[in-house]
């Protein structure tokens, strides 16, 4: 993932087939640990269920649901095996001379670089180099370091696009500016490309590796309310994908907020997740070809009770506001929803109007994130002990009330509420039990009678800025 400028080289121009030679590297006292089956079915194989997101996505996949169809990865020759001229203990291996290994696999192998779109190179793991891969920037070529997942290798193949690293805040400063963290975006592909999550480029990224026009990022330049498409939606829109808001000069110019739906290669947190219904607020260079530390958006921790160790609560639910300390403009989402995001701006420190729609929903007027209540559909109730068993999870700090009902026969019978505190990410599993001993010898005895009997549950979340999300559940017992 880090960065590598091999030969001064623009990145190569294909319309619509990207060809892609790939080269299975070992050292000569070490061997590649993935087989030729293993890259070829994580780069190229479209199998069934691609499009389903479900598991079985490749890098193929995610630039094929990138571009609508519009462009994909070919096996340009078959992949092959190669060993290196070097050992695992020489200057060059040791010394992560990326450029120089590069050079050596493709002349061992007899390839010609300049006949590919693309050239990819896997090897052994280095352990004294930093970083799961290295890309060419702009350019074609590509080099993973012992790690092979369909993620890292379309992290890098936008790089060789131009996209350049999709970062986090993670120490925010009075005067706008950021300690930002590389890797830091967990939405983005170009942020946290190697672990479990990594969705679509944001439109900074999609304007920086050419597949997104300059205009859909449209400049804010009065008090209003703009409308903004999701910036994964590749339904044809004329609205914009983002908003760019001008910060003044420094290392951050613009702040921009951007929204998502959720869809295939973008659907890797539950539907309720702040991501897919609210804003994100990041702040972007994308007029310097090479940002410091190669970080051209720095997601922002805008929701004011953000969890400071989990960005995946720090984008803005509805009714939300943030105020960018360097411009004074704060941002405010009014609905989110059918791929369009309403939001309103005050620019130049002026205060937003009161809105009917934000009133009465608590400072934060938007839903807990990743609030969850689940239970086993069909539990076993043993002798007298009459209970059910839920699990309920936040992925932000928050409060919860679980309570409801078991009807039995033609009588409902309540069930003693339980409360927890959940940090975030948190999940805790809670008991329910009848509310009195009558009511549960009434329940055991209509389960011995009928069989069986419905629970109806409702857990109710409320997180540190007071916004309200209620869920809920059915479960049989018998």
């Amino acid at each position: 993932m880090a960065l590598i400028a091999l030969l001064v080289a623009a990145a190569p121009a294909y319309a619509q087939e990207i060809g892609v030679k790939v080269l299975v590297g070992s050292w000569t006292d070490q061997p590649n640990p993935f087989s030729v089956e293993q890259v070829r079915d994580t780069i190229f194989q479209p199998v069934a269920g691609d499009a389903a997101g479900n598991g079985s996505e490749t890098a193929d996949g995610f630039i094929r649901a990138l571009t609508g169809d519009g462009s994909w990865l070919q096996e340009a020759e078959a992949i092959e095996g190669v060993t290196s001229t070097f050992s695992s203990s020489d200057a060059p291996v040791t010394g992560c001379e990326v450029g120089s290994i590069i050079q050596d696999l493709q002349t061992q192998a007899g390839v010609d670089p300049a006949l590919f779109d693309r050239v990819i190179q896997v090897v052994p793991q280095m352990p004294a180099c930093p970083g799961s891969g290295w890309a060419q920037i702009p350019g074609k070529e590509v080099l993973l370091n012992g790690v092979l997942n369909w993620r890292l290798v379309a992290h890098e193949l936008l790089h060789n696009d131009g996209a350049q690293h999709a970062g986090a805040c993670v120490a925010m400063q009075s005067n706008g500016g950021c300690q930002a963290n590389s890797y830091g975006d967990p939405f983005d592909i170009m942020g946290q490309s190697t672990g479990s999550l990594a969705g679509f480029p944001s439109a900074v990224h999609q304007y920086e590796s050419g597949r997104l026009d300059f205009d859909r990022i449209q400049p804010v330049s009065a008090d209003g309310v703009y409308e903004v498409s999701a910036a994964n939606d590749l339904t044809p829109t004329s609205l914009p994908k983002a908003l760019a808001i001008n910060r003044g000069p420094g290392a951050w110019p613009f702040l921009t907020l951007e929204t998502r739906i959720r869809r295939p290669y973008d659907d890797f947190l539950d539907p309720g997740a702040r991501i897919y219904n609210g804003v994100t607020v990041h702040l972007a260079d994308f007029i310097s070809p090479f940002p410091p530390n190669g970080i051209s958006t720095a997601l922002v921790p805008a929701n004011p009770s953000a969890d400071p160790a989990n960005a995946r609560t720090w984008p803005l639910a509805v009714c939300e506001a943030y105020t960018d300390p360097a411009s004074g403009a704060t941002v405010r989402p009014l609905s989110v929803g059918g791929g369009v995001a309403r939001v309103e701006i005050a620019l130049g420190g002026r205060k937003l109007p009161e809105r009917a729609e934000c009133k009465g929903k608590g400072p934060g007027g938007g839903a807990v994130a990743e609030a969850a209540l689940k239970a086993k559909k069909t539990q076993r109730v043993r002798g007298k002990a009459v209970k059910v068993k839920v699990v309920v999870s936040s992925g932000e700090q928050a409060s919860v009330r679980v309570g409801g009902t078991i009807k039995a026969g033609k009588k409902s019978h309540k069930l003693k509420p339980k409360k927890a505190s959940l940090a975030a990410g948190e999940s805790k599993k809670l008991t329910l039990k009848p509310k009195g001993a009558k009511a549960k010898r009434a329940i055991a005895k209509a389960l011995r009678g009928h069989g069986k009997a419905k629970a109806k549950l409702k857990a109710k979340f409320t997180d540190a800025a007071g916004n309200k999300t209620t869920k809920k559940a059915k479960v049989t017992l018998r």
